[in-house]
């Protein structure tokens, strides 16, 4: 049945039987029942219980469905004496991140591998001091332990362990409806968790052997605990010395609503009032027999009301908000059939500075008061008050001795539960790493998505755009992924030059020929894009009508039916003079300019020479900015040139388009995107198409469409009247926290940029993105060291030398 059953208890006798000498003697769980997945349990005053413990990630956020479902699950029936917890761990464990971030890199090389390890190194740095010094917050991952516990015999037979297990799947069925995915923890795992919490700091081992009791492997030989008046004390002297202080609740808020307990961690927009070190904040709810506490809340009750007779409740006001409250309470469980709970609240906090602990728990005891939660710190019951809040090691017992119980209704119990915490990022890959405004490591990929890759980005001047699609373009080429960019400007050339990439300009002295049929693979899979093509050059401004943009693709079919390969733009002006209809002769004489004998002709006659086969080239347009019809042709042609090098590439590959807000405007440069990203999500590739105002996309047809076949939105700092704009379109649609979240996206000169990433209206998170001081100095495309840094690499110095230099120069001037 039980693996502890396998071997003997450990004997004592003749040795000092306290917790620093014995700790595992104050853990509950002894043996585990492999057909049931349940622990068994024996407190050490003798309560007996066969409980479970499973893992999750927390809620981003929820509205009244979502506490209508968790209350209903919370309001459960068990048997008396039955425990649920639920604990938010907010700890340094970010290895996950850091091992997914290289996995995928390990053949980077060169500048792509140096830029991988800094990043690394940042992250792992950030554990033990701050990235930002505006809130101190240290990088951490947050996750929600779930456990249950009911009462059983002192040795359960097969029927009472799957009439338990019943209860507690009843349970967590319950909790699962909110959306949760829980993983129930085995032994390993179980060990594992426990081990933390003695080993904060460390990665704790998964070790377990059946024939030991489990809660006598919880610890290592030299494990040192010492509970003081006011803190506890793990491995004295050691490296691994840290400290614990515990924090617990003397008043709640006479009124609260669901989701407070998100603020109870701190402030969500960043700032100053966090819990800066790692922590566990526990709520534990006791079931007990419902009629004894429903007898026992009513005589309370008429002794409240009692004396609240007459003017005491003017002299005592509490008087006043104790009645309140109990009438609260007495209507849930006298007319809605409420299950009465006794509820404990356990905050503690982790730190290896004992001086930077007394001023969290000083600061967080100021933070909350404004929440109207008045928690202080606890002393001398240090040791009851640990073993209680440790998942799944609960006891009425230790409940009672700690006085830290309040009796309330599931309804008034449940904004009290910590169930949100926030965004982990996308979901499997690591593509690239963020960290959010209150610590939580954060991955991002765009390959994280089922319905395509495609993004667009919104990027106000100087919201850090240049940065950001920097980090993608590195993280993705170090994952081996193919990158092209289509610029109008020199954002991206120092980090082309760095890595070897080829930068193509465009400009009048240019010896490039773009013909649109050199690399068709088939006519029918590139006809739109070739035909938005010749459509713009033959009528630059004002389109063509229906008639005409079909009679064209008629004459892009027969000359590639005639001269495959060898078509060119004048082979279709003079298929269009040979017409009989004027409106298609028209045509011809339209396409002059960009025929053999006109001003344009020569970027698109013979046979094409651009090569766009590096894993990563830009292609700079800013010099064509002068002449914008051939701009926009040129960029078409690009377009479709690349959307062709996809397609005989393999593996993964991003096409990123900067500035491109000046093109929602044209329908034929919209239609040709629209062509574009339909032959992108063919080729297992992705567009990320970069425009300014969120609300400028949305005053176009184009930009809707645009919007709508992408899979992700990424929002950088934005001027709230064009968030508002983007409101009213009624295509940007959030919840309201979220539209306030937008607003509140904002840049920090040298230190960070904020960035919301959004896949749908409800799936999105704030992220900052702060560089390390070698990937700032890479990127940064302005000042006299980006020139500087870009002749040095040109003349043939080692990039990374170059930019070793200049980052040590920067960080000598304290920038």
């Amino acid at each position: 049945m039980f693996g502890f059953t396998k071997s003997s208890q450990t004997p004592v006798r003749g040795t000092v039987a306290d917790q620093r000498r014995l700790p595992w003697q104050y853990l509950g769980a002894e043996g585990f029942d492999d057909e049931t997945g349940l622990f068994y349990c024996v407190s050490p005053s003798g309560e007996r219980h066969l409980g479970a413990t499973f893992m999750t990630t927390p809620l981003l956020g929820g509205g009244g469905s979502v506490f209508e479902k968790f209350k209903a699950a919370l309001a459960c029936p068990l048997p008396a004496g039955s425990f649920v917890q639920v604990g938010l761990l907010g700890s340094p464990d970010i290895d996950p991140y850091l091992d997914a971030y290289t996995d995928g890199k390990e053949q980077a090389t060169g500048l792509l591998e140096k830029l991988v390890r800094t990043r690394v190194k940042m992250f792992q740095d950030a554990v033990h001091k701050p990235q930002f010094k505006t809130n101190g917050v240290l990088n951490r991952d947050f996750r929600l332990i779930f456990t249950v516990k009911i009462p059983c015999s002192s040795l359960p037979d097969l029927e009472e362990r799957q009439s338990i297990r019943s209860d507690v799947t009843r349970v967590m069925e319950g909790f699962s409806s909110i959306g949760f995915q829980f993983r129930m923890l085995d032994p390993h795992g179980y060990l594992h968790l426990i081990r933390k919490f003695y080993h904060m700091w460390e990665k704790p081992e998964f070790s377990y052997d059946e024939l030991i009791p489990i809660r006598e492997q919880a610890f290592y030989p030299g494990d040192d605990i010492e509970f003081k008046e006011n803190e506890i004390l793990f491995h004295q002297g050691s490296d691994q010395e840290f400290f614990v202080r515990v924090m617990s609740p003397k008043l709640f808020p006479k009124r609260t609503v669901f989701g407070v307990a998100n603020l109870l961690i701190g402030d969500q927009m960043g700032g100053a009032n966090q819990i800066t070190e790692p922590f566990f904040f526990q709520f534990t709810a006791h079931y007990p027999d419902q009629v004894k506490k429903k007898g026992e809340v009513r005589q309370r009750h008429m002794w409240i009301t009692q004396q609240c007779i007459g003017n005491s409740a003017t002299w005592f006001p509490i008087l006043g908000y104790k009645k309140e409250g109990i009438e609260t309470f007495i209507h849930e469980i006298d007319g809605q059939g409420g299950m009465a709970l006794e509820v404990n609240l356990s905050l503690m906090i982790f730190s290896k500075n004992r001086d930077r602990l007394a001023r969290q728990t000083a600061s967080l005891n100021s933070y909350l008061s404004t929440l109207s939660f008045d928690m202080r710190e606890d002393k001398r019951i240090l040791d009851f008050l640990w073993h209680n809040a440790l998942p799944m090691n609960a006891s009425a017992d230790a409940m009672t001795r700690t006085f830290r119980t309040n009796t309330m209704s599931a309804r008034q119990a449940a904004p009290l539960v910590p169930l949100f915490a926030d965004y982990k990022g996308s979901g499997a890959n690591a593509t690239s790493l963020f960290v959010t405004r209150r610590g939580q490591v954060s991955a991002f990929s765009v390959w994280d998505s089922n319905t395509g890759y495609n993004v667009v980005v919104f990027a106000g001047t100087g919201g850090g755009k240049s940065f950001l699609a920097q980090l993608v373009i590195v993280d993705n080429l170090a994952e081996g992924c193919k990158v092209w960019v289509i610029d109008v400007g020199k954002s991206f050339f120092k980090l082309n030059r760095a890595l070897k990439g080829d930068y193509i300009e465009f400009s009048e002295e240019s010896q490039i020929i773009l013909n649109p049929f050199t690399f068709v693979s088939e006519i029918d899979e590139d006809i739109d894009i070739i035909k938005a093509t010749i459509a713009k050059m033959a009528a630059p401004e004002g389109g063509l009508d229906d008639y005409q943009m079909a009679a064209l693709e008629e004459g892009i079919k027969a000359t590639w039916d005639r001269y495959a390969h060898n078509s060119t733009v004048t082979a279709v002006a003079q298929w269009c003079m040979q017409q009989p209809d004027p409106r298609v002769r028209d045509l011809g004489q339209q396409l002059y300019p960009f025929t053999v004998s006109g001003s344009y002709g020569r970027w698109f006659e013979g046979e094409a020479t651009i090569d766009v086969s590096n894993r990563f080239t830009v292609l700079d347009l800013l010099h064509l900015k002068s002449r914008p019809i051939l701009q926009k042709v040129v960029l078409l042609q690009l377009m479709n040139r690349i959307a062709t090098e996809m397609y005989t590439t393999p593996g993964r590959k991003i096409l990123v388009l900067d500035e491109a807000w000046e093109l929602m405007d044209d329908p034929l440069m919209a239609k040709a995107i629209e062509a574009l990203y339909r032959k992108v999500r063919k080729n297992s590739g992705a567009v990320i198409f970069i425009t300014q105002g969120v609300g400028d996309l949305f005053q176009s047809p184009n930009g809707r469409a645009i919007y709508a076949n992408s899979a992700w939105q990424i929002v950088l700092e934005q001027r709230a009247e064009s968030v508002d704009a983007a409101v009213a379109s009624g295509q940007f649609s959030m919840d309201a926290f979220g539209i306030h979240q937008v607003k509140s996206l904002h840049v920090v000169p040298g230190e960070y940029s904020e960035l919301m990433i959004k896949r749908s209206d409800s799936d999105y998170g704030i992220v900052r993105f702060r560089p390390d001081p070698f990937m700032f100095t890479l990127f940064a495309s302005n000042g006299e060291e980006r020139d500087e840094a870009i002749a040095a690499i040109e003349q043939g110095a080692d990039p990374e030398e170059v930019i070793d230099f200049y980052t040590q120069k920067r960080l000598e001037k304290g920038n």
